[in-house]
């Protein structure tokens, strides 16, 4: 397993943990039928910079465990991994963006085009991750 395989596995765990972690904080008020929390009740900084954190960290440990792998830089295959995988995902975060501007535009909550639109980022985020395991697992 390359050392970009390895990062793309331990980015997807990460970043899943911190979009359920969002998520999660972002559905108590909505199940509780307050709606959508304003920005400033969400954990935004305590995401950001642990995420932030966690992600140094670990690609950190990662390369001391196996120098020889992290310096050996992309080759074409990283490359297409690299680019399918963040196609799609972008793709899929300007399809939940476009849903959170018409959802502000009709019901004129900005408080809802924000959650999305941040949810939208992490989603995307994992999801570009997920797919470079997938595509680093499968012939591309």
């Amino acid at each position: 397993m390359s050392h970009n395989e390895k990062s793309a596995w331990a980015m997807t765990l990460l970043s899943l943990g911190f979009t359920i972690w969002f998520l999660s904080a972002l559905a108590q008020p909505l199940l509780a039928g307050a709606g959508f929390p304003p920005p400033r009740k969400l954990p935004l900084f305590e995401l950001i910079i642990g995420f932030v954190v966690a992600s140094i960290a670990i690609n950190a440990l990662l390369g001391i465990l196996s120098p020889k792998d992290a310096g050996a830089g992309q080759d074409e295959r990283d490359r297409t991994v690299l680019y399918k995988a963040g196609a799609f995902a972008g793709s899929l975060l300007g399809f939940i963006v476009v849903y959170g501007l018409w959802r502000y535009a009709i019901a004129d909550d900005p408080k809802a085009m924000f959650a999305i639109c941040l949810s939208g980022i992490l989603i995307a985020n994992t999801v570009n991750f997920a797919l470079q395991v997938y595509f680093y697992r499968t012939e591309v």
